[in-house]
């Protein structure tokens, strides 16, 4: 169809641009980079100086350093989330504008992905590198958070992370959300989100995330959340799901479903640890296996009398 013409527009991920620019199909499509197209630096631009004079005390520094202000357009390569996420950061700290601003000045040539740079010095500033190689537990608990934010795909509230990572609790997990709040939110459901996919890919991919102290091995990362899922498993955890609206107060937020369905995508992709091994092992030996087989057996009408639900009142006392 000679008439047809289809607009698509997508961050550039490689196995999208792998697909789409196979030679094949050279001749029909046609790539355009946000940030070639002429005006993207100047909205971009427009944003920054319309937006960073109104946070306090960056108006009197801006008004006596205006080439800082063009520093930072420039730096931002017509990238409007790298702005964005750049505008939520300088918020947060309103003393001693001069510092923060060449925080995000430093590290790396505009040219050479600036959000990268942007979200380890935002790490970075957080959770200083000497602190975490200083106290391995706090290292620790960091590492539980972005794991679950990089390689989590279902809703993570604070308490669903604390439940799963059980040297947490929901109280440190809100704490360190608040100290990345530029680049992590709670958003309206209790969900840790964060404002943008860029940080989770950020995360995981070691040549972007170039320090070890932050980044996510995926490998890793998914051997270790699927050892929590399954050491999460418990007939009463179960019936805790199928009882959400009676839950106690302190598991109402939590989501147990990603015990009972996001367990075998984690192992899919896991890197083998000897504590995988173990847990897979007594996984089949014991009442987890059957919980599965009952879970998806209880989805068919055929099979309600062995239900999880059935089963498990017929062990309580007087069942």
């Amino acid at each position: 169809l000679p008439w047809l013409y289809v607009f698509a527009a997508s961050r550039p991920e490689p196995h999208i641009l792998s697909v789409l620019s196979n030679p094949s199909s050279a001749d029909v499509v046609h790539h355009i980079r946000l940030e070639d197209t002429a005006n993207s630096h100047d909205d971009v631009g427009r944003y920054l100086e319309e937006t960073l004079p109104k946070i306090p005390s960056y108006g009197d520094y801006l008004e006596k350093h205006p080439d800082a202000l063009e520093r930072l357009i420039s730096r931002a390569a017509g990238v409007f989330i790298f702005a964005r996420i750049t505008v939520n950061f300088l918020d947060e700290h309103h003393s001693h504008p001069e510092e923060w601003f060449e925080l995000l000045l430093s590290g790396g040539s505009p040219a050479a992905m600036p959000l990268n740079a942007l979200y380890l010095q935002i790490l970075r500033s957080a959770f200083p590198p000497e602190d975490l190689r200083a106290l391995p537990s706090e290292h620790k608990r960091l590492r539980s958070l972005l794991r679950f934010v990089a390689l989590e795909t279902e809703s993570i509230t604070s308490e669903t992370i604390a439940f799963y990572e059980r040297d947490l609790s929901a109280s440190d997990i809100s704490d360190m959300v608040d100290r990345l709040r530029s680049v992590l939110m709670i958003d309206q459901d209790g969900d840790v989100v964060p404002p943008h996919a860029s940080f989770g890919e950020f995360l995981v991919d070691k040549h972007r995330c170039s320090d070890a102290l932050y980044h996510v091995d995926k490998a890793e990362g998914h051997a270790h959340l699927a050892c929590a899922c399954l050491a999460a498993m418990s007939f009463e955890n179960y019936i805790y799901r199928l009882r959400k609206p009676d839950l106690p107060p302190q598991l109402a937020h939590v989501n147990f479903g990603i015990m009972v369905t996001c367990w075998r995508r984690h192992v899919r992709q896991a890197a083998y640890t000897v504590e995988l091994e173990e847990q897979l092992s007594q996984f089949v030996q014991d009442v987890r296996l059957a919980l599965q087989i009952w879970h998806h057996g209880g989805l068919w009408s055929s099979f309600s009398r062995y239900s999880v639900q059935n089963v498990w009142d017929y062990l309580q006392v007087g069942g």
